[in-house]
């Protein structure tokens, strides 16, 4: 199998890897899913899909790769680039589009499509490049640092629209009621 056939797979591992996010915490409820998985449905945590998504999905390329005899250089610079390239085209056109049309269906699945096309060249990229070392150490550490603001944010949510749950009427995990 070459890298190109298991990018391409990668695109639907993508997919899979998204509603496998979307519904860990509900199947295994517990602290650590809880920074992992969203929690609700507000778009905060739809932010949560899209990297731990990301993540799982880069993983287990990675894996296959690996059983390929593919030599993979820069794995967590790759999943940190993604990550954070993902949720910065969520900051500047998932979250404005939706908070000002509501959440819809059509452009939700535009939007992964897009991701997951995006982060399969990223992803190929890195693949290809000289070994960055102690970059991928950094990269690493900004990986946990992009996790532990998740989990403080789940635990404790800023009181705005991004982090309310329209469905059970409450902010983050906590029961903050409204």
């Amino acid at each position: 199998m070459t890298v190109k056939n298991i990018k391409v797979a990668g695109f639907f591992i993508s997919f899979l890897s998204f509603a496998l996010a979307l519904l860990f915490y509900d199947a295994f409820p517990c602290f650590l899913t809880s920074i992992f998985f969203p929690v609700s449905q507000s778009l905060f945590e739809s932010l949560k899909v899209i990297i731990s998504g990301t993540l799982i999905s880069l993983l287990i390329q990675y894996f296959i790769l690996e059983k390929n005899t593919i030599n993979v250089k820069n794995l967590s610079l790759s999943i940190f680039t993604t990550v954070f390239i993902d949720i910065c085209l969520s900051i500047i056109f998932y979250l404005p589009i939706t908070l000002e049309f509501g959440i819809n269906l059509i452009f939700t699945l535009a939007f992964l499509i897009i991701i997951s096309i995006f982060n399969q060249f990223i992803s190929y990229y890195f693949i290809f490049i000289k070994n960055f070392g102690w970059l991928n150490y950094l990269a690493l550490i900004g990986i946990i640092i992009i996790y532990i603001i998740l989990g403080l944010l789940t635990y404790y949510p800023f009181l705005n629209d991004i982090f309310f749950d329209k469905n059970a009427h409450k902010f983050g995990i906590n029961t903050y009621l409204i």
